[in-house]
């Protein structure tokens, strides 16, 4: 039988065994007769990313998140396609949509805000990622890392005094520690203190 079930549940157990031309040529059809299929365009997207293949990946995201704007996972699946592609304006677009559909009981995903940061970062929106970042800090296990990046962002806004003491929360045992100690330790931040 030719049923989207059977078809998507084979399509995953050619991509499981890495027979990808297989899978691809069952999802084609299925994706023909079934075009909602969720699952399909989510497993054409994966399959497209262990090719390497970011173009066709980005398409087979987007058409999943398209059709589940709701779908946390999806809208990270499709934003980590766009950043591969260094496509930031359209990260960004994207995720301040979801930003501000969120509410106070809703709120943002953490992996989608910090990646709303990231996006904010590389835009040179510097004041506006450190939001984000500092939004992060009680949330995320990885509190030091929010430290830094929002540090970062103090330094391309010359807040010299601002970055040094986030730098300073940065516990010692952090993989971000080395780096925060020479950017406390360097001379033109010697005048800080």
């Amino acid at each position: 039988p030719r049923s989207p079930y059977f078809m998507l549940r084979l399509a995953r157990l050619k991509a499981e065994e890495k027979n990808y031309k297989d899978a691809k040529n069952l999802l084609d059809k299925l994706l023909k007769i079934a075009p909602d299929n969720i699952e399909g365009w989510t497993l054409a997207g994966s399959i497209a990313t262990q090719e390497n293949n970011n173009l066709a990946a980005e398409k087979y995201f987007r058409e999943a998140y398209e059709k589940q704007p709701e779908n946390d996972t999806l809208a990270r699946y499709y934003v980590t396609q766009l950043l591969k592609l260094n496509k930031f304006q359209e990260a960004r677009r994207l995720l301040l949509r979801l930003e501000s559909t969120s509410d106070a009981d809703d709120q943002l995903d953490s992996d989608l805000t910090f990646q709303l940061g990231y996006v904010l970062f590389q835009l040179e929106d510097f004041a506006e990622a450190k939001k984000r970042f500092v939004s992060l800090i009680d949330k995320v296990n990885d509190k030091d890392r929010m430290y830094f990046y929002a540090a970062q962002c103090d330094e391309r806004l010359k807040d010299s005094q601002q970055a040094l003491s986030l730098y300073k929360k940065i516990a010692p045992s952090s993989e971000v520690s080395k780096v925060a100690s020479q950017r406390i330790i360097q001379p033109s931040y010697r005048d800080w203190e």
